[in-house]
């Protein structure tokens, strides 16, 4: 497979085709736009704080975002350090501490004081189910009671974010 991928790099480039450098994406041109479309409501506090942590730590993957546990959030300062536990590059679970500054620092910052404002310390669990409503989005008790009973919520990595 190496090489043959190797033989059509050297046929294209044979007949002057050569791949085009990506440029870097800019906050200003990705996610400027992003975070000028989101709510002032509770959703969007925290899909700004996702957004912007994400991508001012380096491009964090998904994986990593949802692995994220409050504990691993520690102030520095005006600052925060998040504590990557497991990465795909770490896969032996060494963790590795990224700095988060500035506007990131400003919307984590914001997202922590509504989870503290609602009495949320510690995650997902004893949550009550309305604060779990406005907080998710759910317009129906009985589907989010359905979430919880069914145990779905422990199972998807998504609550953890709460």
């Amino acid at each position: 497979m190496r090489d043959l991928l190797r033989q059509a790099r050297c046929a294209l480039a044979a007949r002057g085709i050569t791949p085009r450098a990506k440029r870097a994406a800019t906050r200003d041109e990705v996610l400027g736009p992003m975070l000028d479309a989101l709510s002032d409501d509770a959703r969007g506090v925290r899909d700004r704080a996702i957004l912007a942590v994400a991508f001012a730590s380096g491009g964090r993957r998904r994986s990593e975002l949802v692995a994220l546990r409050l504990a691993d959030v520690t102030a520095a300062g005006r600052d925060f350090t998040l504590r990557i536990r497991r990465s795909k590059t770490d896969q032996q679970g060494a963790g590795t501490d990224v700095p988060v500054k500035r506007a990131a620092a400003d919307a984590l910052r914001r997202w922590l004081r509504l989870l503290a404002d609602q009495g949320i310390s510690d995650g997902r669990d004893g949550i009550p189910l309305d604060l779990l409503m406005q907080l998710s989005g759910h317009k129906s008790h009985r589907i989010a009671a359905r979430y919880f009973q069914t145990g779905a919520v422990h199972q998807n990595p998504a609550a953890d974010l709460l």
